[in-house]
């Protein structure tokens, strides 16, 4: 099929359905008359014509996107790609503080020592030309060999004979569905069934899919490659280097000539082993995938101005399960950060099976080819033309690239596919960065490279991808696929090598730099032999070249995020023959959700920082890490050579900021900032178990990654610019990556970015808790020449997988429709309707900031949340903050509702209650009430029972709750206690009884649903003691200094007048409603602030102590109430209070005893909430000021009692001092509250709005 446009520039494939489906409007009064659209052959039926549009959500029980990946396995779901993991999830181990590799047993070496092997330098694809005009298959071509069965790849033999062919057949516009998967009787015979058609090739097929302006960028070169098991290198790629090993230091004589510094391998990858070092076993074919299946790793070179096609083919095994227990046999491949048509990045449901190919065909042009420099008059707008000149080019100069990378992009399985060998690096030449260091033309920047070729030289240019792995106990390459959270190994590779040595001359060297791990970040410094730090420069930051270079005198990289590249000089000039330098890790992980701290150059070089292995059941095997990461520290070894050759190279000297420009970035105008479309993406985690990362989009819901979703949709070439903003929503390191366009920081937190990002345009942005990330990123962006459906994901690409991601599109201007859903399967490729987000297309507003960030949530529709006012814009501080935070209390107020109640005798009674939370989720939704998803767990003892007729009236069964008493245990006509102290409570008070059926916990058929409610009776009886009682010692708020003026309990332990949880209660008004102390606490290692109201409780002593009725039944709750812990203060604060131990380990706070505020476990409303807290006490065992001060999380909070920093205790009297009874895993406290979350604040929200103020 072939698109001519008359009267305008190629129009893309997606443009011309919405004009074939006439869908476009434009408010323009004199519209452009349309293209002329000449259509040869038609294809009718289009599969992929634009739908819709429909926007809301999805709807329920979809199945998932990618299901037709498993099918032919055990279960056929994605449970099967892990099914022959060697460490299942049931066997998962607890590694303590250093949880590396993720929940397994220390990696074994077999003996390898460090720096003894020769670093691997990538080997080069080696693009040939393309005749696009071949009309038959070159002779004796043959087509993809099978595999022997369907647990393997192809023999390798084989598969070089068949990549060495020339193309066939060649690439078309659109897929080819005419050729057949030629694996099709292995499939067959695998699976047990006939397949329908399935094409050769595996991208989906019509108009939507096809190579958009292909008339325009016509590939010219093209090479083929095939994912496959691992395999011994037999060298056909040897004679497609560009250096043909005769040229620079790849030439004999040179420093790379022998490929892996052994005999037998000048000149050649022949017989070069998948091995991570040569002591270490020879990986199975299905431990690792790689490009070719073989080692070194692989380098693209292009050059701007000549379109290629990559023909990726699929040789991985049939069987889903083929696989060493990690990794999936579908993939589909990204190049991170091309500019790119979106049917050639590498979308996440775009992927193909074994046996079939992906023809991605990369323009390689400037951004802004069709807005700037449209007629190639700018000569820094140009490539290399082999002849040491310039072939000038249309776009903009300033959006010049260089260090690029592929990888693939499996949904829900990249981190597997990656981890195991789905990566590849690429290197863009141009005018300005030529990769030749002596053609001095005005524009060439002479980069450190060589001068042997006229560009591409790589004497002098070196690609690092820096990886760390994980090995079982034989040695082959091992993932955890079941930690979500992120994971991490314990070996250190560089360019798949285990801690290798480089030669390097005594000269200036280019090195870019790629963090191609899962989850770890790195902090690289560069040393000699005498741990003295080695200055250099940073020259490009995600694969553009900067504005100006970056002095870093301490020799120290900012933190390095998950596929962010930095490019950088070293000049090893002033070293001697002989001499040493190392790399070195500073960046500590304790596991693979955040980074955690640098650790000090010199503890790391002393040996005083010194990770050790522990075997702890004594069979002479480790069992786990202590006393450090063994990734930081020394990774790679440079051994200085004479140089006595002339260093032509960029002095990175003269570009520092206030002298020479490199290339100069193109900001917005205040124009165009103030007018910008403005788009909130906040990352955050939900507690779901199997994909317990999310995204929400413009201050909606937050959702996990569907790819039938769409979440934001520019338009093309409108002009404009947009500003997104990402949020971090936590203190987990997420690198977020954005595709296919690159962002300039406008603000980091709120401020200008550092020196290293102001002068760089990025794809990568790092949120998280290290002083250069932060949690908030402001960035400009323009989206121009193509279209079609991106992504935006966190490269934690475990988080990504679990399901960091969001699709969005690019569309025509104009665009009604919607581009529809690809879903792959065996059979071939269908698509499915598109859902779009309601701010899709208008984002949430306009101008560089976006509205005002709100960081608090009111879970309860009807509460009225008092006295903190001004809590989202003062800082939250805690406990030691050097100024004391007035948010310790505020209040919570709630409309009361009058309802009856029946005993189990018949007798009527008048009460008044309100509604907090419920076990569903769509009743929470429609009644606006918390959703307590685990209240469906209650038990029936722990519950009553109660109905609401048509007309919402509600009738509650059984007795009315017990009644309230005050401390001390007795009457005034008994005097005084057995301490002597005054009862005060009065004599016509109850008894309470131990077999009261009241429970807050209803059992009720609602709308014909069976669910379980915390409906709260306050008030039921003219009695003091026949509602929760008032304290009238709360006289004022703030409560400040905490603990003073509304003290959590009250002035008095339990006392009768000065003690409760409410502050006011109405029920003789039109409006009657109730009005209760709400408290602070931490949650989630200080991510949120929970606040919560305490309303019941189990057993009777802490009912008297604050208030609230004692409810027998809540015996019965077990694990259907969640932890929460309180501290024990330094001492007891009030002469009634209970006599806490007085050792001063404390801290003074907010809390219940005069302590720091409470941690409970996960609080927001979802499936996994509950309103009841098993209420555990923690007490200092050494000064808390000396270890972390606040805890602010329950892991950290069970990593203190691990280390025995504290104890955790059932109660907190002296009796219990000591035991550390409290059991988190079998959860049986004695002590149980009613403790439900009207109202939540997200710090890091809260930091966001506020980034920059203080």
């Amino acid at each position: 099929m072939l698109l001519k446009n008359i009267g305008f520039s190629a129009i893309s494939a997606s443009l011309l359905l919405a004009l074939s489906a006439c869908d476009l409007v434009s408010d323009d009064p004199d519209p452009p008359p349309p293209p002329v659209i000449v259509v040869d052959p038609p294809v009718e039926p289009d599969p992929s014509e634009l739908t819709g549009p429909t926007f809301g959500d999805l709807p329920e029980g979809l199945e998932e996107a990618n299901h037709g990946a498993f099918e032919g396995g055990e279960t056929g779901t994605g449970e099967d790609a892990s099914i022959a993991n060697v460490l299942q999830k049931a066997n998962q181990r607890d590694n303590g503080v250093y949880n590396v590799p993720t929940n397994g047993a220390p990696s074994p070496l077999f003996g390898a020592q460090e720096f003894t092997q020769q670093m691997l330098r990538f080997e080069e694809f080696g693009p040939g030309s393309l005749n696009l005009s071949a009309t038959q298959a070159p002779d004796g071509w043959s087509n993809l060999p099978a595999p022997g069965d369907s647990q393997t790849s192809p023999v390798g033999a084989d598969l070089e004979a068949f990549l060495t062919q020339e193309i066939w057949p060649v690439p078309t516009k659109y897929s080819n569905t005419e050729d057949a998967n030629p694996w099709q009787s292995e499939i067959e015979s695998f699976l047990g069934r006939s397949l329908d058609t399935p094409p050769a090739e595996g991208r989906p097929p019509g108009l939507g899919w096809s190579h958009q302006r292909w008339d325009e960028f016509t590939p010219e070169k093209y090479f083929q490659t095939a994912q496959s098991g691992a395999r011994t290198n037999l060298g056909f790629r040897d004679t497609k280097q560009r250096h043909g090993y005769q040229s620079g230091e790849f030439a004999e004589g040179g420093l790379y000539y022998n490929t892996i510094g052994a005999d037998g391998f000048g000149g050649t990858t022949n017989g070069i082993e998948i091995k991570f070092h040569p002591d270490m076993p020879l990986q199975d074919p299905n431990s690792v995938w790689t490009f070719d299946g073989t080692f070194p790793p692989k380098l693209l070179n292009v050059k701007y101005g000549e379109p290629l096609v990559m023909r990726h083919y699929n040789a991985l095994p049939i069987d889903v399960a083929a696989n060493k227990g990690f990794g999936l046999h579908t993939i589909t491949t990204h190049e991170h950060n091309g500019h790119t048509p979106a049917e050639s990045d590498g979308y996440a449901n775009a992927f193909f099976f074994p046996g079939q190919y992906y023809d991605y065909r990369w323009p390689i042009i400037l951004a802004g080819t069709d807005s700037i420099n449209t007629e190639a008059e700018d000569i820094r707008a140009g490539t290399p033309d082999g002849n040491g000149g310039i072939t000038k080019i249309p776009g903009d100069w300033r959006e010049t690239m260089s260090t690029h990378w592929f990888h693939d992009h499996m949904l829900d399985f990249t981190a597997q596919n990656v981890y195991k060998g789905d990566v590849a690096m690429m290197n863009y030449y141009s005018a300005i960065d030529r990769g030749n260091e002596s053609i001095d033309d005005g524009v060439n920047l002479r980069m450190p490279s060589g001068d042997a070729l006229d560009w591409g030289n790589r004497d002098y240019d070196v690609n690092l991808l820096l990886a760390e792995k994980a090995f079982d106990e034989d040695g082959q390459l091992w993932f955890n696929p079941f930690n979500i959270k992120g994971f991490i190994g314990d070996v250190m590779t560089v360019n798949f090598l285990y801690k290798p040595y480089l030669d390097v001359r005594a000269r200036r060297y280019r090195f870019r730099m790629l963090n191609g791990s899962v989850s770890r970040y790195f902090k690289t410094v560069l040393v000699d032999e005498a741990g003295d730090r080695v200055p250099f420069h940073m020259i490009a930051n995600d694969g553009n070249i900067m504005e100006h270079t970056v002095y870093f005198e301490n020799g120290e990289l900012p933190t390095h995020g998950i596929a962010e590249r930095y490019d950088i000089i070293i000049d090893f000039a002033s070293f001697d023959e002989g001499d040493k330098l190392y790399f070195v890790n500073l960046l500590q992980h304790k596991n693979g959700q955040v980074a955690d701290l640098v650790v000090p150059l010199e503890d790391v070089l002393s040996g005083d920082y010194a990770p050790t292995t522990l075997d702890e059941d004594g069979d002479g095997v480790a069992d786990r890490w202590m006393d450090g990461d063994p990734v930081v520290g020394k990774f790679l070894e440079f051994r200085v050579k004479k140089y006595i050759g002339t260093d032509n190279s960029l002095n990175p000297v003269d570009f520092v900021a206030g002298k020479r420009t490199m290339i100069p970035i193109r900001r917005p105008t205040e124009d165009e900032l103030a007018n910008a479309l403005h788009r909130s993406f906040e990352f955050e985690r939900a507690p779901t178990d199997d994909k317990p990362w999310v995204i929400e989009t413009d201050n909606g819901k937050g959702f996990n990654m569907d790819p039938r979703r769409l979440s934001a949709a520019p338009s093309k070439n409108s002009g404009g610019l947009e500003v997104w903003r990402l949020i971090n929503s936590g203190t987990w390191s997420h690198p977020i990556h954005i595709h296919f366009e690159e962002g300039i920081i406008l603000r980091r937190n709120g401020v200008a970015p550092p020196e290293w990002e102001k002068w760089a345009r990025k794809d990568v942005y790092r949120l998280g808790p290290q002083p250069d990330s932060g949690s908030i990123v402001e960035i400009a962006l323009r989206f121009r020449e193509f279209a079609g459906t991106y992504m935006e994901h966190c490269h934690n690409t475990q988080h990504e997988d679990h399901a960091m991601l969001l699709r969005w599109d690019i569309e025509n201007p104009g665009q009604v429709k919607l581009m529809p859903t690809p879903m792959p399967s065996w059979d071939g490729v269908s698509y499915v309707d598109t859902v779009a987000l309601p701010t899709a297309r208008t984002g949430d507003g306009y101008g560089q900031y976006g509205p005002l960030l709100d960081p608090l949530s009111v879970w309860v529709r009807d509460a009225v949340i008092g006295e903190l006012d001004t809590i989202s814009d003062l800082p939250i501080g805690d406990a030691l903050s050097a100024e004391e935070p007035i948010n310790e209390r505020g209040t919570a107020t709630f409309p009361l509702t009058k309802g009856t109640n029946i005993d189990a005798n018949g007798v009527e009674t008048e009460v008044w209650y309100f509604l907090h939370d419920v076990s569903d989720e769509d009743l929470a939704e429609e009644l606006g009430l918390a959703w307590g998803g685990a209240l469906a767990n209650t038990p029936e003892a722990a519950s009553s029972v109660a109905t609401v007729d048509e007309n919402g009236y509600w009738t509650f069964e059984g007795d009315v709750p017990n009644p309230i008493w005050a401390n001390p245990a007795c009457r005034v006509s008994d005097g005084t206690d057995a301490n002597g102290v005054l009862c005060e409570n009065p004599d016509a008070l109850p008894d309470v009884s131990d077999e009261n059926t009241y429970s807050p916990l209803r059992r009720v058929n609602y709308e014909g649903k069976d669910v379980v409610f915390n409906a709260i009776i306050i008030k039921w009886g003219d009695e003091a003691w026949e509602h929760n009682r008032i304290d009238e010692s709360c006289t004022s708020f703030p409560d400040f200094p905490a603990n003073t003026t509304c003290m959590y309990n009250g002035n008095v332990w339990g006392g009768l007048h000065e003690s409760g949880h409410v502050v006011a209660l109405d029920t003789e008004s039109e409006n009657p409603s109730v009005s209760f102390k709400l408290h602070k606490s931490w949650s989630a290692e200080g991510d949120y602030l929970p606040y919560y109201i305490v309303l019941d409780t189990y057993p009777a002593g802490p009912g008297r102590a604050m208030g609230v009725p004692y409810i027998p039944k809540h015996e019965f709750l077990a694990d259907a109430a969640v932890p929460l812990i309180q501290f024990l203060p330094p001492a007891p604060i009030r002469p009634s209070y209970p006599p806490t131990p007085t050792d001063g380990n404390g801290i003074l706070g907010g809390g219940p005893f005069g302590s720091q505020v409470g941690v409970p476990s996960y609080f927001m409303p979802e499936a996994t909430y509950s309103p009841m807290w098993h209420i555990g006490f923690a007490h200092w065992l050494t000064p808390a000021t000396d270890s972390v001060g606040v805890v602010k999380g329950l892991d950290q909070l069970k990593q203190l009692r691990k280390e025995g920093l504290l104890e955790i205790l059932e109660f907190p009297a002296p009796p219990q001092i000591g035991l550390d009874n409290f059991d988190f895993e079998n959860l049986n406290s004695p002590h149980i509250v009613n403790c439900p979350t009207p109202f939540t604040i997200d710090t890091l929200i809260h930091d966001a709005r506020n980034a920059g103020k203080f």
